[in-house]
């Protein structure tokens, strides 16, 4: 009732923030990516269309929005604020944050009594049954229902406290972080828009080390090598190998503790400058690169190659694997028999054992070292030192899971605008520009995202500073984790049914030196499972020896899980021909 329309409310609490005390401030707002930019971005796009003084210029990764930077004049100074998704940083529910930041608990809200378009806006009543009020338990209810014993429940009030304490507990959380994150490391939340970067920037400034030779350093990758060696970063073995127990037969379901984390303490990293080569016009066709390397270096070439593949006649769990298309996209695959490929040497290595044959065709050749160890190690032994209950224990654990990706971020990026039908139609007749999908905002507004073909040819390393990416590291470190896996697998020792990047379920327990419930790298037993089915690839399920059910469907809701699915059904589906259908509500947004 305060305004006119949703739209002019929206434009109002964005204005009063453009103002000469918010300069260079950071607006975090919860779930921006995935909700509330939706909202944002429009309001912001109209904003920038009705006043020259104000710029929009959008940072997104595939559909999540990374930063909004607002760029505004005020007395002929340029002013900015910057809009994030706490998300992106703090990837986890504000209740959950809020126990583990030991701040004070975002309240609960009547989500489906408000949807209810037969309730009015300013309804003012008894408090709304317990249903309709989204995780929160009987007692939390009791407990929250005492408070309007003398007074009626007011959805107005009750919505602007609700969202009021959203804010507060948000605020509450990030500075506390901030503060933990500055008192070990030095380092501003700020300067980063997600965890990730926020990771690289703890391990540039306080474990890389400045004083590494060029050898040492890491090399920053774009145009053909990056374009070659992407194809070796192939992500997570998962694999369905039996698809049920037999009776009385028990599985035992392993998970290694911190996987990632673990190779990049451990393993060398490709560094330096690379050396590409290639024998495709060598006289002798039985040259074996390998043993010529080894014989000149003193020890066997590190790096990445394009090889021909020939993997055993049998093998019953093949260790390396491909991405082939298929009509529904890319998939990965790990087969048998003969194909062409890119793969790391110490993965080309590793296979070799089971009997693997190689030709390499070319490659580039890396220094090696371990530039993660440090690290790793300071982060682990925070979180083993550390309660649960502190926050430093979630963060140290965040942290160390968040690095790896940022090495293999794409260095060609969308840039996002706001255009006018005019600009639009130019863009569009550009053979330079690949555009995705406009959105018309309004009538003569247009929200575009695209590829600007030309800035990427013929480019020079200098220009790609900024984005200090390097995918050998990234491929390198996923390409360990398989290795780490391999073990597992075409064991004689017990029956595999299904593993995925990190975990395992066999037929019998692991021998004790595997396995710890603390110790990087080793194996701690999750569950064991008096009958269990395996369908598919993150489609499984099992029954614990207390009779409790543990089924997990990827696409799945958990409530459909949890009210409609069980261990009967699963076996139902081992059936040729047979299939269940469940009905779910998933929300998609533009």
């Amino acid at each position: 009732s305060d305004f006119n329309s949703s739209d002019e409310m929206l434009t109002k609490a964005i204005t009063d923030l453009l103002t000469k005390e918010h300069n260079r401030h950071v607006v975090y707002i919860n779930n921006l990516s995935h909700f509330d930019g939706v909202f944002l971005v429009r309001i912001l796009g109209i904003l920038q269309k009705a006043d020259d003084n104000i710029k929009i210029k959008i940072t997104k990764r595939d559909s999540t929005i990374i930063n909004i930077g607002v760029s505004y004049i005020i007395n002929n100074e340029v002013k900015s604020l910057h809009f994030r998704d706490s998300l992106s940083m703090l990837p986890s529910s504000l209740r959950s944050l809020a126990k583990s930041f030991k701040v004070e608990d975002k309240s609960f809200f009547p989500y489906n009594f408000v949807n209810n378009i037969n309730i009015p806006l300013d309804y003012i009543g008894p408090v709304p049954r317990f249903t309709l009020f989204d995780k929160i338990s009987v007692k939390e209810y009791l407990n929250y229902i005492s408070k309007f014993k003398k007074n009626n429940w007011s959805l107005r009030d009750e919505t602007i406290k609700y969202c009021l304490q959203d804010c507060i507990t948000i605020h509450q959380i990030l500075t506390k972080f901030n503060f933990l994150i500055y008192r070990k490391f030095k380092v501003n939340i700020n300067r980063y828009p997600t965890l990730p970067s926020l990771a690289f920037g703890i391990f540039r400034s306080n474990f890389l080390g400045y004083n590494l030779n060029l050898d040492k350093k890491i090399p920053i990758l774009v145009g053909e090598i990056y374009d070659f060696i992407r194809k070796s970063y192939t992500g997570g073995a998962v694999d369905m190998y039996i698809p049920h127990s037999s009776p009385k037969e028990k599985i035992y379901g392993y998970d290694v503790n911190s996987l990632y984390p673990f190779v990049m303490a451990s393993k060398d990293m490709p560094l330096g400058v690379p050396i590409h080569f290639t024998i495709n016009n060598l006289p002798d066709s039985d040259f074996d690169f390998i043993s010529y390397y080894k014989k000149e270096f003193g020890e066997r070439p590190f790096g990445f190659f394009k090889v021909k593949i020939t993997s055993p006649a049998k093998l019953q769990h093949p260790i390396l694997q491909t991405k082939v298309k298929t009509p529904a996209g890319l998939r990965t695959v790990a087969p048998l028999g003969t194909w062409t490929d890119v793969i790391f040497s110490e993965e080309m290595y590793n296979a070799e054992k089971l009997g693997y044959k190689f030709e390499i065709q070319e490659g580039y050749i890396f220094k090696r070292g371990n530039i993660f160890k440090n690290y790793i190690t300071n982060l682990y032994k925070i979180k083993e030192n550390t309660p649960k209950s502190d926050p430093m224990y979630l963060i140290s654990k965040l942290l160390m899971n968040s690095l790896y990706g940022r090495f293999g971020m794409d260095y060609k990026m969308d840039e996002h605008s706001f255009v006018n039908s005019k600009t639009l139609e130019s863009l569009i007749k550009n053979k330079f520009i690949e555009l995705s999908n406009p959105i018309q905002i309004e009538e003569d507004l247009f929200l575009i995202s695209f590829l600007d073909l030309k800035k990427y040819d013929n480019i020079e390393i200098d220009q790609f500073h900024e984005y200090n990416i390097s995918v050998s590291i990234a491929s390198a470190i996923s390409a360990y984790a398989r290795i780490h896996m391999s073990q597992f697998k075409n064991n004689k020792k017990y029956k595999i049914f299904y593993s995925d990047t990190d975990s395992i379920y066999i037929n019998k327990k692991l021998h004790k030196l595997f396995v710890s419930n603390t110790e990087l790298g080793k194996l701690k037993l999750e569950n064991v499972f008096t009958e269990a089915t395996f369908l598919a690839p993150k489609v499984y399920g099992g029954r614990l020896e207390s009779g409790e059910e543990i089924i997990k469907v990827k696409g799945l809701r958990h409530e459909v899980i949890k009210n409609e699915l069980d261990l009967n059904k699963l076996n139902y589906l081992l059936h040729k021909n047979n299939s269940i259908i469940f009905n779910q509500t998933k929300t998609f947004r533009n």
